[in-house]
C-alpha cells in the first residue's frame, strides 16, 4: 500500500490525501485525471472558498479570473472533479439548484 499527500496551495491551502492499493486503482486514476489540468485545479481552489456554489455562480466567479470562457466547459470540468471525488454534486432544496461543494473526505482545507 502507498500513500501520497499532495498540498495545493493557490489561494486556500488544500490537502489530499491518497491511499493507493490494488483495489482502489480506477479511483486513484479518476483522481490524477482531474489533476491533471491546471484550469481544474484552480477550480478547486475557487469552490474552497464557499460552502456549496451553483454552477452558474461558479462560472462567473471562473470567467472573470480567464479559467472558462463558456459554462460547457466549465461544466465538463467540475464533473470530471466529481468522478475524480474530489467535489460533490447535489439538489440544494432551497436553492432549487444542483450545487458543487468540496468533498472533505478526500481534500481537507487548510
Amino acid at each position: 500500500m502507498i500513500y501520497i499527500v499532495f498540498h495545493i496551495t493557490l489561494d486556500m491551502p488544500l490537502e489530499l490525501k491518497i491511499e493507493i492499493s490494488k483495489e482502489n486503482l480506477e479511483e486513484v486514476k479518476n483522481i490524477f485525471k482531474a489533476l491533471a489540468n491546471e484550469s481544474r485545479i484552480k477550480s478547486l481552489d475557487i469552490i474552497s472558498n464557499y460552502e456549496k456554489i451553483t454552477l452558474k455562480e461558479f462560472h462567473k466567479k471562473a470567467n472573470k479570473m480567464n479559467i472558462y470562457e463558456n459554462i460547457e466547459t466549465t461544466y465538463r470540468n467540475l464533473e470530471k472533479l466529481v468522478e475524480g471525488d474530489l467535489l460533490i454534486k447535489r439538489y440544494d432544496s432551497d436553492l432549487k439548484k444542483l450545487v458543487y461543494k468540496i468533498n472533505e473526505e478526500n481534500l481537507e482545507i487548510k
